[in-house]
């Protein structure tokens, strides 16, 4: 009698364990047209976690998969979904032919233009002449005043003290020293000084308040007789806003008890706007 009871508990459990061994899915996807194996389709069973891509021969493999009924989905760009009804028993190997039929994507008519934002096409006489609108510039912050200049394309803006005197300039890899050679204005104001200790044509923008910039023009080379004598390297005009988009209030503290603080709006005197505006900054380091 004990034998029995053994014997059948024994075939209870064979049976049981086979009906939890996992089945197996695998195949080839290739496009239904030409027959050409297409790799990275998507291979994925709904209601599961389990998915993989084909690879260069078009094949896939989904190992352990429990058995049930489940709905096989494939996508590949430019192809339509397919989907395949699957049943999988318990030790299962299910190898599958699939075909997918070509659907072409109509995107619609793209222009893609290189540049900044301010389209110079017909404008500019010379690839080495650009504008920087105040759309670009909004998009990096800055370090120092000086940098507003450092939007323009071979331009590099340093400062080997503090803020007390000018920032060095260099053009295409070319040192200017504080603005020898780079003809510098705000709004018409000549910026560079005739004659200074650290030499002719110093240029210090650190009374630049960068928030009220729309916008920097700028000619690269020695080819405009217009900007006068320190033009040799090139020319940078920095223009103001005729009038503010908005008021602002601008508020920035920092480490070594930096603090800065700009205000500024429009003011309509006579029929005119008037753009007034303060700014304070302070910190502890040199």
């Amino acid at each position: 009698m004990p034998y029995c009871l053994l014997f059948t508990a024994l075939l209870v459990w064979n049976s049981t364990a086979q009906a939890q061994l996992p089945g197996r899915l695998t195949g080839t996807v290739a496009d239904s047209s030409s027959g050409d194996p297409l790799p990275s389709v998507v291979v994925s069973l709904t209601g599961t976690s389990l998915g993989a891509f084909t690879d260069l021969q078009g094949r896939f493999d989904l190992p352990r998969v429990a058995p049930g009924t489940y709905e096989l989905q494939l996508n590949l760009v430019g192809y339509a979904p397919a989907t395949r009804q699957i049943q999988v028993r318990a030790g299962d190997h299910l190898p599958l032919d699939i075909r997918l039929n070509p659907r072409p994507i109509h995107l619609g008519e793209t222009l893609v233009q290189a540049g900044r934002v301010t389209n110079l096409i017909g404008i500019a006489a010379s690839a080495n002449q650009g504008v920087v609108g105040a759309s670009d510039l909004a998009l990096r912050p800055l370090l120092r005043p000086g940098e507003i200049v450092e939007h323009i394309p071979g331009v590099i803006v340093t400062q080997h003290s503090g803020s007390g005197k000018a920032n060095q300039y260099f053009m295409r890899g070319f040192n200017l020293d504080h603005g020898t050679d780079l003809a510098i204005s705000v709004d018409g104001l000549p910026v560079n000084m005739r004659t200074h200790a650290h030499g002719q044509g110093y240029a210090d923008l650190n009374f630049l308040i960068p928030e009220l910039v729309a916008g920097v023009d700028f000619k690269k080379g020695p080819y405009y007789a217009d900007v006068g004598d320190f033009g040799a390297a090139g020319a940078v005009e920095i223009r103001y806003y005729d009038r503010l988009p908005a008021g602002l209030v601008h508020l920035d503290a920092g480490q070594v008890g930096y603090a800065r603080a700009v205000i500024a709006d429009n003011a309509t005197i006579g029929g005119d706007n008037l753009i007034w505006a303060g700014q304070f900054e302070r910190k502890d380091s040199p």
